[in-house]
């Protein structure tokens, strides 16, 4: 695959799938045509999404650094995903496929129109053609034969990197990561401020009309460590036991602790090569001090009595993991959250939450979910009060109560059971997940927490589809949240394959 130099007439050539279609193209206003005529020939195939694999460098080099600003109106969806002119497509296109590539999948098997375009020759983008067919189930000769792309040495594979798994199950957890760090990142724009300031700032809907960089705060950062330390110790070879798994979160939970206080630095592995992630975005109070002291707070031993929102904010990812069971998840994430927080709530409110994702990840009805949360925090020491505060949610919820006078009753999010309440009511009173997020977030409080939880849970309920992928592409922390996603489907794929209903150990209790 390599950047070709003789301009050529633009043209797109389609590829048929079911009953919609790939169009292929070199690079808009690059060849013999201009760029108006281009784009125009574009316009008229009526395409769901545009993906562009030509790099920053090459579009600039080919005088094409406008299009980053053109393409996005000529499309409900436009990826630029930088593939690079030769070999093996390299770690950061890999990421960023984890997204594209499913929702391209999604559009394709809705009938839906996708048009990738490279350079002249079109050769990048006959590849990402054959892949996507692969992906979708197409063998690999035909793929090819139909993209009409040349097998030659120098040409990848086309068959995926990593075994695929199931679409519903993907879009849910892409749904919960994605949704939950645009619900931080709108969340955020306010936390802080009143209700009344930000109504009088963004209005009835425009909060949820973001215009610019989406930026996400820590309650996003710490999410994807925890997801990246037990990605770390599911990949592991031997018995996954609780110590060993808890040792991962609480290591990842440090090297989160590091960003925070010291300045990135180009050696920086794993999930901390992102440099994004070492923003400072209003750390709490409470985790910092507990990572400072080294984070080895448990059930039994308390850290502090703190049950603040920092624990409940983290730990969706332990829900969101199949070969988990919500049970599992209750546990996990209670000793997670014992890490930093040693308040029953600050635990217990982390351990509900994140057992009501796992269910709601087996698509169980949101009430059979709701009550089988309540039966395990009825069944936990201490559970209480978050139980009475999730019945509450529910109680105005039921009660049609308006978001106003329901906030004012749940609390303002600072502690963890308020936080879950406050994510629970907004859930089951809205109807969108624009709506989810304006009731979670515009109140006088945590409004990143809640907005954040909120979201979660709407985004595993609906799936990735429902995330609109305008606010995805102004997220700050795409790259991260992809990663995190890749290896997360990566073990869900494979643990289905080798054993569907595989779990933990014994050890675990």
């Amino acid at each position: 695959m390599g950047l070709a130099c003789a301009p050529v007439p633009f043209r797109i050539d389609v590829i048929a799938y079911g009953r919609g279609a790939i169009g292929v193209a070199a690079c808009p206003g690059a060849g013999t045509t201009t760029l108006a005529q281009d784009l125009a020939a574009i316009t008229a195939v009526r395409p769901d999404a545009i993906v562009t694999l030509l790099s920053a460098h090459e579009l600039k080099t080919l005088g094409r650094s406008d299009l980053p600003d053109l393409l996005p109106g000529l499309a409900p969806q436009w990826h630029h995903v930088p593939l690079r002119a030769s070999g093996a497509p390299d770690a950061r296109f890999e990421r960023l496929w984890t997204y594209t590539g499913h929702r391209l999948r999604a559009l394709l098997r809705r009938g839906g129109m996708v048009l990738i375009h490279c350079d002249e020759g079109s050769v990048r983008a006959r590849w990402a053609a054959a892949r996507l067919l692969t992906e979708l189930g197409v063998p690999p000769g035909e793929a090819m034969a139909k993209a009409r792309l040349r097998p030659l040495a120098t040409t990848p594979p086309v068959t995926p990197r990593r075994p695929m798994a199931d679409h519903h199950v993907a879009s849910r957890i892409l749904g919960g990561l994605f949704a939950g760090a645009v619900g931080d990142a709108l969340g955020y724009a306010v936390e802080f401020k009143s209700r009344a300031a930000i109504r009088k700032l963004y209005g009835e809907t425009g909060l949820t009309q973001p215009k610019g960089r989406l930026v996400a705060s820590d309650e996003t950062q710490m999410t994807l460590y925890t997801a990246d330390g037990l990605m770390t110790a599911l990949a592991a070879d031997g018995p996954k036991r609780r110590e060993q798994i808890l040792a991962r979160i609480r290591y990842a939970y440090l090297a989160w602790f590091r960003t925070q206080r010291d300045d990135w630095t180009p050696n920086a592995t794993g999930l901390s090569q992102h440099r994004e992630l070492w923003a400072v975005r209003a750390p709490g109070s409470t985790c910092l001090t507990a990572l400072h002291a080294g984070a080895r707070g448990t059930i039994d031993k308390p850290i502090n009595d703190s049950k603040g929102s920092g624990a409940v904010m983290r730990v969706a990812p332990l829900g969101l993991v199949p070969s988990i069971d919500a049970d599992e998840a209750f546990r996990l994430a209670h000793a997670a959250a014992a890490l930093t927080h040693g308040h029953p709530s600050g635990r217990l409110s982390a351990a509900a939450f994140a057992s009501l994702l796992r269910d709601l990840l087996d698509e169980i009805p949101m009430p059979t979910a709701l009550a089988r949360m309540e039966a395990r925090l009825e069944g936990a020491a201490g559970g209480e009060e978050t139980l009475t505060a999730v019945r509450l949610a529910r109680g105005l919820a039921d009660a049609d109560a308006p978001p106003p006078a329901a906030l004012a009753s749940l609390g303002e999010g600072w502690v963890g059971e308020e936080a879950l309440a406050i994510g629970l009511y907004a859930v089951l009173r809205a109807g969108s997940l624009e709506e989810t997020i304006r009731i979670a977030a515009i109140h006088d409080g945590d409004s990143d927490t809640t907005a954040s939880i909120a979201a979660q849970i709407w985004g595993v309920i609906h799936g990735l589809d429902g995330v609109p992928h305008e606010w995805v592409r102004q997220l700050d922390v795409v790259e991260p949240v992809c990663d995190v996603a890749g290896r997360m489907l990566a073990h869900t794929a494979e643990t289905a394959i080798t054993a569907p209903v595989r779990r933990l150990t014994p050890a675990w209790v």
